[in-house]
């Protein structure tokens, strides 16, 4: 759902989901989770935490970092001072490690996942 705020910024978007897992017991009182996204507050995530969470190299997680701020490898071929074919090495190395096979599907995970939330706090 979304939250129209008085301020005229745009309005935050909220999800309310059940927290469930396999330890789940019977009879046990529900659980839930709420996000909250600002949309006016930058999406930002440190190498650091990425490599923590996720188990990547530096270079891995520099390019999920670049990933994130929605870079082309191009330009971050440009910018890293390294070969496409390299990235996209590096790119095979974090779908394995994440369990994921497309870029989307990737972004999805982290930018909905604990090192965006760790990144915030320390911040």
């Amino acid at each position: 759902m979304r939250i129209p705020r008085p301020s005229q910024l745009r309005p935050l978007s909220v999800l309310v989901a059940p927290l469930t897992g396999k330890g789940a017991r019977q009879g046990r009182r529900g659980a839930a989770v709420l996000y909250v996204r600002d949309p006016e507050s930058p999406q930002t995530t440190s190498a650091a935490v990425l490599a923590d969470v996720y188990g990547l190299t530096a270079s891995e997680a520099k390019l999920l970092q670049a990933l994130i701020e929605g870079k082309r490898l191009e330009d971050m071929a440009r910018d890293f001072k390294v070969t496409i074919n390299t990235l996209r090495t590096h790119l095979k190395s974090i779908f394995r490690k994440t369990d994921t096979k497309r870029q989307s599907e990737l972004l999805s995970l982290v930018l909905s996942g604990p090192a965006t939330h760790a990144a915030r706090e320390t911040s």
